[in-house]
């Protein structure tokens, strides 16, 4: 409560006001003093005041506002006390005073004069702003904070601009590199390959032939590694596009069990595709990127197996109405991998062990490229395995079901009694399985001396086998001891035997003709044929079927190619695999001679190298595609530029078709069906 402190007896109405007077005074929130005019020292104070200053109603008398201003008063009351005469008020804005502690604080302070009865005072209000004058000061530290902050940001942006920039002409830089070095490594493998097959197809010596399959295997090698390095640099520089079309899975595997099939044959293992009836007959997605991480594992299982067995199981994991998703697994009987070591796989140029190395060669990047690809297909790779016992590598990913329906379900042997002649066990169980999809009823052994068994016990019984699938393996198994073991039962309808082949040499073959054989693995495809041409009375069955490659080659003689390449050695190895296709070759060294000669003869097809002297490939197509009556003619890349970049300058620029150095005899051969005879390979 404010008190009075000077002053003696009054009377008692006074007093009632000056009660009344205080009260409110102690009701106000800032602190308010009345000092006296003639002595400058408090004579009355608020609750505030006290509370402000810390001091006590007896510590207040006989203070000065001097006083109570702190060190720097003298200036500040000389300012007032001025203002006070002139203006009869005044004020000072955010004065530092100080308490009876000694601590100060931030105050503004009103200063007025009045006067009662005839007695001059001060009124003094102070008004305490240390909080918001240190709200303020965070506010503007806050401010200078989020300026300096903005400025950063302006900064980091100004950098992450100029490091995209830079990023970008990296990128750009990295990407031409790696076409130029695609390029450049291409074209002397192209040249290494292409000789190579064409000494092949001439006659050697056993020795040479030895030496130049030799020389073939270690440049496809090398090939593999070379498109290994540049997938993985594509991928990892975002360069790597999927493609999104309808496939037919079961050729994808049928080409892939091809390109093993050769290895797994040299080694003696047993490849063996087992592929769920309940696969869609067409997804949609990238068959390619598919096919290579499928090859690349069976590349990887028969690497690393000697003895044994290497299978392909195809399973539908989950499925709906228009989507499945599909898990692969390549199950091989090697060395296997340590636990400690399973880590380590799917990581750059990383093998379970340094010294597989040395013993089997290879970088590993093949699996490190398998699971990039798998994850940009949206699905996973992994590997379970022991030592000693063999490895089992999977990979899963979704497909969108194609719209293109399977033939209708084929049953070329509906009540067929057919007898499988096979040692493997997994290979029997698929066989017999496709052969149940047939409609044959299937029985099996596991020998020749249970084969026969098998057979006499059913000619006895008077429901005698139609065909025989037998085993080309140990002489107990092979076709030529069984047709000479069934030829001593004096049966009266022998059945027909089918050969069962792990490669596709003749010699030895002990078939009766090439019609009754089947190379392993044995595809459902191929095996309907085989079954529709012999039960199906489609064409003398005793004699040989005519390959129907070679028949397709008959569209194809006679016509006439022109091929556009500047180096020597690529003209001669082109030239010749066109020639032993039955095609007429003309040579134009760069796109202005192919631009002239266009005009002057009449060509079914133009094969255009991109990189050359005077003009170059896509400036020599722009030519032609400008000519009149030249919008139709076939011309197709064939070229070192392999880059998804180079398909689509090349399709921009009015090209047909790509088809990548090194050649492959096989692709030169389809390119050809494709565009000159307009069927497919």
């Amino acid at each position: 409560m404010a008190i009075e402190l000077g002053g003696g007896d009054a009377h008692d109405e006074l007093r009632r006001a000056e009660d009344r007077h205080r009260t409110m005074l102690d009701a106000a929130g800032d602190a308010i003093l009345v000092f006296d005019y003639r002595t400058a020292k408090a004579t009355v104070v608020n609750r505030a005041a006290r509370d402000l200053y810390g001091y006590s109603d007896e510590e207040f008398r006989g203070l000065t506002g001097r006083a109570l201003g702190g060190p720097a008063a003298s200036a500040v009351v000389d300012r007032l006390s001025r203002s006070l005469i002139t203006q009869g008020a005044a004020f000072e804005p955010r004065h530092p005073m100080q308490r009876k502690d000694g601590s100060t604080f931030v105050a503004s302070v009103r200063v007025s004069t009045y006067v009662i009865d005839g007695v001059t005072q001060y009124l003094s209000v102070v008004r305490d702003e240390t909080e918001q004058v240190e709200a303020e000061r965070a506010l503007h530290a806050s401010n200078e904070a989020l300026e300096r902050t903005r400025l950063q940001l302006l900064e980091a942006n100004r950098l992450a601009a100029l490091a995209t920039m830079e990023a970008r002409a990296a990128s750009a830089s990295k990407s031409e590199f790696l076409a130029n070095m695609s390029h450049e490594l291409r074209t002397p493998m192209n040249a290494i390959i292409g000789m190579a097959h064409l000494v092949a197809r001439t006659e050697l010596e056993p020795r040479q032939r030895h030496h130049i399959e030799t020389i073939q295997r270690s440049a496809q090698h090398l090939l593999g590694l070379l498109g290994d390095v540049l997938d993985l640099a594509k991928i990892e520089s975002g360069k790597l596009a999927l493609e999104e079309v309808e496939f037919a899975p079961r050729q994808l595997f049928s080409h892939a069990s091809d390109l093993v099939a050769a290895r797994c044959a040299e080694k003696g293992l047993e490849l063996v595709f087992d592929v769920a009836t309940d696969v869609p007959d067409t997804l949609v997605g990238d068959p390619l990127r598919v096919e290579q991480i499928l090859v690349n594992f069976l590349n990887n299982a028969v690497k690393f197996t000697e003895v044994g067995e290497v299978v392909v199981e195809v399973r539908v994991r989950s499925s709906e109405d228009d989507a499945a998703r599909l898990r692969i697994d390549v199950r091989d009987t090697g060395i296997g991998i340590a636990k400690a070591d399973l880590e380590r796989l799917f990581q750059n140029f990383q093998q379970a062990d340094t010294s597989i190395t040395r013993t089997h060669g290879g970088t590993g990047l093949g699996l490190v490229i398998s699971r990039k690809l798998a994850a940009l297909l949206g699905g996973e790779v992994g590997v379970e395995s022991e030592p000693g016992v063999g490895s089992r590598f999977w990979f899963e990913a979704p497909f969108r079901r194609g719209r293109t329906t399977g033939a209708p379900s084929r049953m070329p042997a509906m009540g067929v009694r057919v007898l499988v002649v096979e040692r493997h066990e997994g290979a029997r169980r698929v066989l017999c399985s496709m052969l149940s999809k047939a409609g044959a009823r299937v029985e099996q052994a596991g020998s020749g001396p249970e084969a026969l068994e098998c057979v006499l016990a059913s000619a006895r019984e008077g429901r005698g086998h139609a065909v025989l699938f037998v085993e080309d393996g140990p002489a107990e198994l092979g076709g030529r001891t069984m047709a000479e073991a069934l030829g001593g039962l004096s049966l009266a309808v022998p059945p027909r035997l089918v050969s069962l082949r792990s490669d596709e040499t003749l010699e030895a073959s002990g078939a009766p003709q090439r019609g009754d054989v089947l190379f392993k693995p044995v595809h459902e495809s191929a095996l309907f044929e085989l079954l529709e041409r012999t039960l199906g009375g489609r064409g003398d069955p005793a004699s040989p079927s005519v390959p129907v490659k070679d028949a397709a080659l008959e569209g194809l003689r006679g016509a006439r190619v022109l091929l556009v390449e500047d180096n020597d050695i690529n003209q001669e190895i082109a030239a010749e695999m066109l020639q032993q296709l039955g095609v007429e070759v003309d040579v134009a060294s760069n796109g202005a001679e192919a631009l002239a000669r266009v005009q002057a003869s009449a060509y079914g097809l133009v094969l255009m190298d991109l990189q050359m002297p005077v003009m170059d490939g896509l400036a020599a197509t722009r030519a032609i595609r400008a000519l009149p009556g030249f919008g139709r003619l076939p011309i197709v890349a064939m070229t070192a530029n392999v880059m998804a970049s180079d398909r689509v300058r090349c399709s921009e620029a009015g090209m047909n078709d790509h088809l990548p150095k090194p050649v492959e005899p096989d692709a030169l051969r389809a390119t050809l069906l494709r565009w000159i005879s307009g069927s497919q390979a």
